[in-house]
């Protein structure tokens, strides 16, 4: 009896450690032979949710029946292994509030951009979904609409490569080598972070938008930010019902 007690004890501070461990973020699958990467991308935007939140309100704007908020958010530092560059992810986030806005409910827009060029920071207007487009749709519905640009920050570095890469390019590269190492780069893949940085935009909006009770999110989003917008429902579980829009080839010949 005193085996079978000491035996429950001990696998329950194993269990709860292990628990510690994977809710915290401290291991994925590195080097585990029995890696189950479901895991990967919930475990990771847990962890950077659990990070404080930094972000600037850089000005406030008046449209037609619509405010604009103009904020600068820095979603994480991505970089598994040092092997890419930048590591700081940068994005515009801009909330569109019409003068009569719903409570409870808000539309992200997952918008494109560039942010880096050579290297260097610079300020891109996203071209998805442009402002006078996204105004019109909160104005029109009385919605709250979210956009945040720069999914993926572009251009990224890859240290075997030292070339820029653009977002394409930069998708499949950190999938080539996510596919050579999987057990040891189970982050590498790009879309990894490209939704990390939308919860974080979540996050964002639901602390500066208490006033409206903001706590359940519909996201949209074009090509690889419908690939984007797809897996925020698997991440996240303030989304609420996802507009993903993406080029038809499910009826295309092989």
């Amino acid at each position: 009896m005193k085996k079978t007690y000491l035996v429950v004890i001990v696998l329950f501070f194993i269990s709860t450690k292990v628990y510690t461990l994977l809710h915290n973020n401290i291991f994925f699958c590195r080097n585990s032979p029995e890696c189950d990467l479901s895991h990967v991308l919930p475990d990771y935007r847990e962890q950077i949710s659990g990070t404080p939140l930094k972000y600037t309100l850089i000005n406030t704007a008046p449209l037609a029946q619509v405010v604009v908020r103009h904020y600068e958010l820095l979603s994480q530092h991505w970089s598994p292994d040092d092997m890419v560059t930048p590591a700081q992810w940068r994005h515009n986030v801009d909330i569109y509030i019409p003068e009569t806005a719903k409570e409870h409910h808000a539309l992200v827009v997952v918008n494109n951009g560039i942010n880096y060029d050579k290297g260097v920071q610079i300020t891109g207007k996203p071209g998805d979904f442009p402002q006078e487009t996204l105004a019109s749709i909160s104005r029109d519905t009385n919605t709250i609409v979210i956009s945040v640009s720069d999914i993926p920050n572009q251009y990224l570095t890859f240290q075997d490569d030292k070339k820029p890469l653009k977002e394409d390019e930069s998708v499949s590269r950190s999938w080539a080598l996510f596919m050579e190492a999987p057990e040891k780069r189970e982050l590498m893949p790009l879309n990894i972070p490209m939704v990390t940085a939308l919860s974080q935009a979540m996050r964002l909006a639901k602390k500066e938008l208490t006033q409206w009770n903001i706590n359940s999110f519909i996201i949209t989003g074009i090509s690889k930010r419908g690939w984007t917008t797809w897996l925020s429902a698997i991440a996240d579980p303030d989304v609420e019902a996802i507009v993903p829009f993406a080029i038809d080839l499910l009826d295309i010949d092989a």
